[in-house]
């Protein structure tokens, strides 16, 4: 939706890396440029028989290795009817790139280049320049392909509410594994190293012992391997081969399993691991435990390290400095008279940490802040003496007394008696 611009930093930012340049070729232009090398040999891993008419996508293959026109190779690798879905899909792209780049170092590609540079003109869209394109394909002119690693997007499969299927990404498996592709190895930590462990004839309790010894100090990435009797690998004798030179790894392996013989070796094709054990058929076991020192995580860098105030995932707080209280006008009463000798009252002052206190109510009263490199302070003013005004108050006013009550007369002979007023004369 936003262009190479907003794809190229999407994946930039997903990844931890910068992304500098970029390629994008069509897909009716991948169908030629294979057709223009005349095939590519691929071992189609099943039979495969998909039609989509909406899409224009129809896969008809035998499993077995064979060439692929275009036609067959583009839908090949647009295969993910499988219970594998998008990840067998882009394992199967994986496989193509490999066989395309094979192909390309092949010397009779010379006769064809001509063909091939009409066709990726058409169909190529690069910000790179000419001489840049140039210089990569001397580079990689001897490059060997099988050499080539690859990885995929590691996380939790999920569809939407429209039926689209996509995948929730686990972020630090996913940056430890674009470390491994970039050689990263000074930042390569315990959790990144594969480390595959193979046996024929041997008990199976002596791989799975080594193996739980490695992880118990850290090594996530252990497998154990059964190898087929069949199988020509050599299990005469315990011997370590190494795919990814990390020379911390070596020292910690040889402390475990011994000095046994190891050798380098190419990757093989669709495993990741940077080192096999293979666990000879008459070893007889005796692992150690990891020294905890062989193997120290590499500790951040200085410039890594930002400060408080720049993290918005800490809040940061200045340090409380407590402050005392102005004295109030029922402390000044007297001046303070220094004496010529040192003051009982200013050694306590000085003495004073600065630190809160709290009284008998529970609660905290502030003190003054011990400032050791400042003078004493100057003796505080007399406050002025209150005067009080004498307010006479009005005279009071003369009230007559209330008139006495007027005498009743009572006729008791009465059914009811009612008292009637006697009448003044």
């Amino acid at each position: 939706y936003g262009g190479i611009e907003q794809a190229r930093e999407t994946v930039s930012n997903f990844l931890g890396i910068p992304i500098h340049h970029h390629v994008i070729l069509k897909v009716s232009g991948a169908k030629e440029v294979v057709d223009a090398l005349g095939g590519l040999p691929i071992d189609v891993e099943k039979n495969m028989d998909y039609d989509d008419n909406w899409g224009k996508l129809h896969i008809h293959l035998k499993k077995g290795p064979q060439v692929l026109d275009g036609e067959q190779a583009v839908g090949y690798s647009r295969f993910r009817m499988d219970e594998e879905g998008d990840r067998g899909r882009i394992r199967r792209q994986q496989q193509v790139v490999r066989a395309l780049g094979r192909k390309l170092r092949e010397p009779a590609m010379l006769s064809r280049l001509d063909e091939l540079a009409r066709v990726v003109k058409q169909n190529l869209d690069t910000d790179l320049t000419l001489m840049q394109m140039v210089d990569l394909a001397n580079l990689y002119s001897s490059f060997d392909f099988a050499k080539m690693r690859t990885a995929s997007i590691v996380g939790d499969d999920a569809v939407d509410a429209n039926g689209t299927s996509y995948i929730v990404p686990y972020e630090p498996e996913n940056r430890r594994t674009v470390r491994r592709l970039l050689q990263d190895l000074d930042w390569l930590q315990k959790d990144d190293l594969r480390i595959r462990i193979l046996y024929k004839k041997a008990p199976s309790y002596l791989a799975y012992d080594l193996a739980d010894r490695l992880y118990d100090s850290g090594f996530r990435g252990v497998q154990v391997e059964a190898l087929a009797w069949s199988d020509e690998s050599d299990t005469e004798s315990t011997h370590l081969v190494w795919y990814n030179k990390v020379p911390r790894l070596k020292g910690v392996l040889q402390a475990v399993v011994g000095k046994r013989a190891s050798s380098e070796a190419t990757v093989p094709e669709g495993r990741d691991d940077d080192l096999a054990i293979y666990i000879g058929d008459n070893e007889q076991g005796g692992w150690k435990s990891v020294p905890e020192n062989l193997l120290e995580e590499r500790e951040p860098l200085v410039e890594d390290i930002k400060p408080v105030e720049e993290r918005p995932d800490i809040r940061y707080q200045p340090e409380f400095i407590p402050r005392a209280l102005p004295p109030s006008s029922e402390q000044i009463n007297e001046p303070y008279q220094p004496d010529t000798e040192e003051d009982p009252q200013t050694f306590e002052e000085s003495m004073d940490p600065g630190y809160p206190t709290r009284g008998s109510d529970g609660q905290l009263t502030p003190t003054r802040a011990q400032e050791p490199s400042k003078p004493a302070p100057p003796p505080a003013r007399v406050a002025p003496p209150v005067v009080e005004e004498t307010v006479t108050p009005p005279a009071a006013q003369e009230v007559a007394p209330p008139p006495p009550p007027r005498p009743v007369e009572i006729d008791l002979t009465a059914p009811n008696p009612v008292a009637t007023p006697i009448s003044d004369f």
